[in-house]
């Protein structure tokens, strides 16, 4: 007997995940910087060209991997090609790019929490520029600090 999947409760909920994962929080944050010191327009022309001749593609190919295997990457990739395969280290990097994703997203989520417990006691208000900077430097220089809020 098959052990029952689990599945998604509506399609705008697999939507909005799949968006989410697509778009990114570093998307969000870097993209008017980026656009910015790229060129404005052209860049987000020659950005939004390669987000659809590569990103679809690839998106496209990781859902229609866990339709057709109904499996993970790893696992899917197996299901799908011969034994001894070369193609299912493709499943390998994508646990692998999660892990390093996952690495990135706890540093940022760190320094989120320690300028919310800045923020609530009081430590950063009213200052300039330069003494935001200054804070930030002493945050980043701090690694017991940036370790706690971390954790």
């Amino acid at each position: 007997m098959e052990k029952q999947r689990e599945a998604w409760g509506s399609r705008f909920a697999f939507i909005m995940a799949a968006a989410g994962f697509a778009i990114g929080l570093g998307n969000m944050w870097r993209f008017p910087y980026l656009t910015g010191t790229h060129g404005g327009g052209a860049f987000v022309l020659v950005y939004v060209t390669v987000c659809v001749l590569i990103g679809i593609p690839v998106f496209t190919m990781e859902i229609a991997l866990g339709r057709k295997a109904r499996a993970g990457n790893i696992l899917g990739m197996r299901k799908l090609t011969k034994k001894g395969s070369p193609w299912v280290a493709f499943g390998w990097l994508g646990v692998l790019a999660a892990f390093f994703i996952c690495t990135y997203y706890m540093q940022i989520m760190g320094w989120l929490f320690g300028y919310i417990v800045k923020t609530a006691t009081g430590q950063l208000s009213g200052l300039t520029s330069e003494q935001y900077k200054s804070a930030f430097d002493g945050f980043m220089a701090n690694p017991v600090e940036l370790t706690i809020y971390t954790a």
